[in-house]
């Protein structure tokens, strides 16, 4: 007797990157040190790990116009291959921050407000700590144990995937997705920015 068997994969976490070359980093790159010597303390939140985190950026700032306008047109092309109603909505940016980590430095676990987030590497070599994403569910890893697996690498039964950092690479995510950044153990620097975005009705 045939039996049909139909797997379906539900629920997946749509994760984009980008290599963009468009961006002069090197401009991004001065104002954010400029600002990181202005303001030494910067703020504290995911980044309690020891990496230096700015305040948000105004969207007038000079510097980082060209970014966002770039940002903003990858971001509604996202949108449209998650079948969205570009139509009616269009992806804008909600807030953004600069992040700077030296040695020793990570971030803890955690997930964005908004509706996709993004992490750009101005300056970044693959070596200065992984960024990590968690599986949505907790109850994943306890009864699906990594051992239990071929280590292939496959999405479906991993508890957490791993991208390495890239100098002017962009990682495009959903908010809501859990992740971390795993240790800097160099002597060299990375830096990134993050953003926020939402949804906004086209009048």
């Amino acid at each position: 007797m045939k039996s049909d068997v139909n797997f379906t994969y539900l629920f997946g976490s749509p994760i984009w990157n980008y290599d963009i070359v468009s961006i002069d980093r090197n401009v991004l790159k001065n104002y954010i040190l400029d600002l990181k010597n202005k303001d030494i303390k910067g703020r504290v939140l995911s980044n309690s790990g020891g990496g230096w985190q700015s305040h948000n950026i105004p969207f007038n700032t000079p510097e980082f116009k060209p970014f966002y306008f770039t940002i903003t047109n990858v971001m509604n092309s996202c949108y449209k291959e998650l079948n969205g109603k570009a139509d009616k909505y269009k992806v804008v940016i909600q807030d953004c921050w600069a992040n700077v980590n030296k040695k020793g430095s990570f971030n803890w676990s955690h997930v964005h407000d908004g509706f996709l987030s993004m992490v750009y590497y101005v300056e970044a070599d693959e070596d200065t700590g992984d960024i990590q994403f968690l599986h949505p569910s907790k109850l994943q890893s306890l009864n699906w144990d990594f051992n239990m697996f071929n280590h292939e690498n496959i999405t479906s039964t991993d508890a957490g995937w791993k991208f390495s950092p890239v100098t002017n690479r962009c990682l495009i995510f959903p908010s809501w997705l859990e992740h971390k950044v795993n240790v800097n153990n160099t002597n060299k620097t990375r830096i990134s920015i993050s953003l926020n975005t939402k949804l906004e009705k086209i009048l």
